[in-house]
């Protein structure tokens, strides 16, 4: 999965306002986004060689992550070269406490992209594509900034006030995305597509900031609601020492896919996530830009030897930027090849 500053160095695509406003320019984008794949990678199996228009409300190869953050009146910086940048509101812990639940539906972002769905429908007669939901503490991180730690020793009621009400936001902007596109999380990682298709998946980025107490105390009660009504559910994980948190992740019966983050000890991670969990594993797409070809495979090679048995697993790396030369990326999907159990 390339980042957008991939797809602008090597393709000139323009991830800024343009693409934010113009809904038939993604359109075009994803179009020559499959076709670029398939003459660039196509004989690693990526994108098509004659690909048809996919009408996206956003691209299904970068992962777009603002939509959530924004209907609680985040800003959002739109830039060429790397799309949506969101700013973090930092609210005062007293507008967060006069927070009232209510639907997402009214706010100017869902208008706006549930006005361009329609748009798209008329057109095309399908929506595809969605907008990446984050997860809950990375949306209250977005909402209330670096506060939300302190919150959590002083005030941490204000802390479960406002993930009840995120959660209930990414409960129905999830739902809504399925019932218009099929899907809610290809955009997190687009190993999803491969893996069931309609998974939902809660980003767990931030969860480097607290313990894995703290998260159970704090993320697992809210994680287990859209779990609960928006099954198949999953978790994204991209940091290491997930092996840490994945006894606490495991406590969510519904859980049925997570993404490793890469430097978790993947063997205990999935001791503690048995199958028919499928784990996904991220490969560093910082070692895949500074490391030396061979020496990316070696890695490859030995990550996925690492998940044996291969019944419930997949590997993936995202976020590769343009500084990162193709036959990284060869040697990735090599070393995995040459590792894979028949």
């Amino acid at each position: 999965m390339f980042d957008p500053k991939w797809w602008n160095g090597h393709y000139g695509f323009d991830f800024g306002v343009r693409y934010r406003d113009d809904v038939f320019y993604r359109v075009e984008v994803e179009q020559k986004m499959k076709r670029a794949l398939f003459e660039r990678f196509g004989h690693l199996g990526l994108g098509e060689e004659h690909p048809e228009p996919v009408p996206v409300i956003s691209t299904q190869h970068c992962p777009l992550c603002y939509a959530i953050a924004e209907m609680f009146g985040c800003e959002v910086r739109w830039e060429t070269q790397s799309g949506p940048w969101t700013i973090e509101a930092r609210l005062p812990g007293e507008a967060i406490d006069a927070m009232e639940p209510g639907s997402i539906m009214p706010t100017p972002i869902v208008e706006k992209l549930a006005g361009e769905m329609d748009l798209l429908e008329r057109e095309f007669g399908r929506v595809a594509g969605d907008l990446n939901p984050q997860g809950v503490l990375n949306n209250s991180y977005k909402i209330r900034g670096e506060e939300i730690f302190a919150d959590m020793i002083e005030n941490p009621e204000r802390v479960h006030h406002l993930h009840g009400l995120v959660t209930g936001a990414m409960i129905e902007w999830g739902a809504y995305l399925r019932s218009r596109a099929g899907t809610a999380a290809l955009s997190v990682s687009n190993i999803v597509a491969s893996v069931k298709e309609d998974l939902y998946v809660s980003s767990n980025c931030m969860r480097i900031m607290i313990s894995p107490d703290n998260w159970e105390e704090f993320v697992l009660p809210y994680e287990e609601k859209p779990a609960a009504a928006l099954q198949p559910f999953g978790i994204h994980d991209c940091g290491p020492d997930m092996e840490n948190y994945a006894g606490k992740y495991a406590k969510n019966s519904e859980l049925t896919f997570v993404e490793v983050g890469w430097g978790s000890d993947l063997r205990k991670c999935r001791e503690l996530l048995p199958e028919p969990i499928h784990l996904s594993a991220r490969y560093s797409p910082v070692e895949m830009r500074e490391l030396p070809a061979e020496l990316v495979k070696e890695h490859t090679i030995a990550l996925v030897e690492s998940a044996k048995p291969h019944r419930h697993f997949s590997t993936s790396v995202v976020a590769v930027d343009d500084t990162t030369t193709d036959d990284k990326v060869e040697a990735f999907f090599h070393g995995a090849d040459e590792a894979w159990e028949e």
